[in-house]
């Protein structure tokens, strides 16, 4: 299927047919492939697998919402930032270094000013916005790889573990895939159009509005736009309806850098995080390769959950050969492709991190690339393959695609029955309210416990003011370090955690609570298989057994 059909005479084109009066049909007869036939197994598979793709997308994603899972540590951070300040105080850096664009911010404001500070409050637009992302992409894949690729790959995005995930965390990556597939959404539909009014302010207003909610938005629409001014600028009157398009979104962009994005690139904080999303400094070709292609194994398997990145790589590579086949699909592969080139050219550049949940927004590129060796069915390659070879060759792509995107798929099904839970702050602190005694000393972990801990705590005034362990290094410290002596002031004590910290190991919780058992006896715990955190009740005695050696040199437990 083509959709790049020209709506005038071209030197040396087709005649004439004007997009704009052609139906679904004719357009396929136009890209030299016709439907299938209604009820036939290619119909199931090119319109029915695609509503069932789309409705299982919704409840999955409903059900991963509904289910309100804790706050985690990053985004009781955002919250802070989204409750306790005003919108204009919003326009500032958030001090505790986390970012997130201007329009994702205000519209998550108002969610809590219109519906209250709830936890399903705060993930109201991330999840509006995965809903979107689910309507759009259907669309979009028909454009970008044809009717016969979309479905699988549909398939793929509807139950990606990260897209549900990350459908209900209060961050903005859910609406960065939004806004890039909004992006290819407003470019492939402009165009097909013949310069004009209706297109130009169309495309001015989705692109100023994506700048507006995204930063990676940003790169797919100066994509978008250089699209349109290499094909506007050979048609009558199409410098001034270009210029009417560029403007608003070039105007939003230069208020968007000097409002918030040159604060947020001048950030120590975000400076330190993000460089790790780009190759180490002074740039070198051995050590930039090696970068890239950890990053890209790091990205195809989380946030990706996509198995063997070799076979992924080739599976993309496949299918980018197939699209460039023929002359008429070449410039929507380009609009697929590229973005993925300007990620890694961006990541090399320090513009903007290539590094996992931050590059999430490539991944319904890396779906459509994935799935798009399926378009050896179409019709319109029948003269260059037998029918045999066209079947052989789709078998193959889809036997493969299975085994990469296989375990991804079977976990993001068992979201109905096991929804993705990686942390129980929340649970935890009111377990701990509903069993606390008067006396009983609480201590969180540092340091993300303590974030948690803040947030939630005030809806139990009854907890006292909590304590903090942690493991300290060096001698001085350790000689000053208060020491687990001081719990036998207690009868009782509560260890709160959160999750690990990015420089412990993942069994520091064990080696924690080993402190806490040579001084007590654990008398109850809540806890949830796949979920970092808990929350852990001891009866201090004094003594027991001894404890586990910790994970790094010259440390010593320490008490605050």
């Amino acid at each position: 299927m083509c959709l790049w059909a020209r709506d005038e005479a071209d030197p040396g084109g087709a005649p004439a047919v004007s997009v704009a009066t052609q139906t679904p049909g004719t357009r396929l007869a136009a890209a030299g492939s016709s439907p299938p036939s209604r009820g036939g197994v290619g119909w199931i598979w090119t319109r029915g697998v695609p509503v069932v793709a789309v409705l299982l997308g919704l409840v999955l994603r409903l059900r991963e919402y509904t289910f309100n899972r804790s706050l985690f540590p990053d985004e009781v951070t955002l919250t802070h930032d989204v409750v306790g300040r005003t919108f204009g105080q919003l326009l500032h850096v958030n001090p505790n270094g986390q970012a997130a664009p201007i329009g994702w911010l205000w519209t998550s404001k108002v969610a809590t000013v219109v519906f209250g500070q709830h936890d399903l409050t705060l993930r109201l637009v991330p999840f509006l916005a995965s809903v979107v992302a689910l309507l759009l992409f259907p669309y979009v894949g028909r454009e970008l790889v044809g009717r016969w690729a979309m479905p699988a790959a549909l398939l793929l995005f509807a139950t990606s573990p990260a897209l549900i995930y990350y459908a209900s965390e209060a961050k903005q990556y859910s609406s960065d895939v939004t806004c890039t597939l909004l992006a290819l959404a407003i470019t492939l539909a402009v165009y097909q159009r013949r310069p004009g009014p209706r297109p130009a302010l169309a495309w001015a207003l989705l692109a100023s509005g994506v700048i507006w909610f995204s930063q990676p938005g940003i790169l797919l629409v100066a994509l978008g736009g250089a699209l349109l001014a290499l094909r506007w600028l050979r048609r009558p009157q199409g410098l001034r309806w270009l210029i009417v398009a560029a403007v608003p979104p070039l105007v939003v962009l230069g208020i968007d850098y000097v409002v918030v994005l040159r604060d947020q690139a001048a950030s120590t904080l975000l400076k330190n995080y993000w460089a790790a999303g780009s190759p180490p400094a002074p740039l070198q070709l051995r050590s930039a390769s090696s970068w890239l292609y950890q990053d890209l194994n790091d990205i195809l398997g989380d946030p990706g959950h996509l198995a063997h990145p070799v076979l992924v790589l080739a599976l993309c590579a496949f299918g980018a050969l197939v699209l460039v086949s023929r002359r008429a699909w070449r410039w929507p592969t380009l609009l697929l492709i590229a973005p993925l080139v300007i990620a890694v050219t961006v990541g090399v550049a320090r513009v903007y991190p290539l590094r996992q949940r931050l590059a999430l927004y490539l991944l319904p590129l890396v779906y459509l690339l994935m799935c798009s060796g399926l378009r050896v069915l179409d019709q319109a390659l029948r003269p260059r393959l037998r029918i045999w070879g066209q079947g052989v060759v789709a078998a193959v792509v889809a036997v493969v695609v299975g085994v990469t995107a296989g375990p991804g798929f079977s976990r993001g099904v068992q979201v109905l029955g096991r929804p993705l839970d990686h942390t129980v702050g929340r649970q935890a602190l009111q377990f701990i309210a509903d069993h606390y005694r008067k006396g009983d000393a609480i201590y969180r972990e540092y340091p993300w416990a303590i974030v948690d801990y803040s947030y939630y705590a005030p809806r139990h005034p009854q907890l006292p003011r909590p304590g903090l362990f942690r493991f300290v290094s060096g001698h001085a410290a350790c000689a000053h370090a208060p020491d687990l002596s001081r719990l036998r002031v207690h009868q009782r004590a509560w260890v709160y955690f959160e999750s690990h910290a990015g420089k412990e190991p993942p069994d520091s919780t064990k080696i924690f609570l080993s402190y806490f058992r040579s001084v007590g006896t654990q008398l109850d715990s809540y806890t949830r298989p796949g979920a970092s955190g808990g929350a852990y009740l001891f009866q201090v005695t004094g003594s027991g057994p001894a404890p586990l050696p910790g994970w790094q040199p010259n440390t010593c437990f320490a008490l605050q």
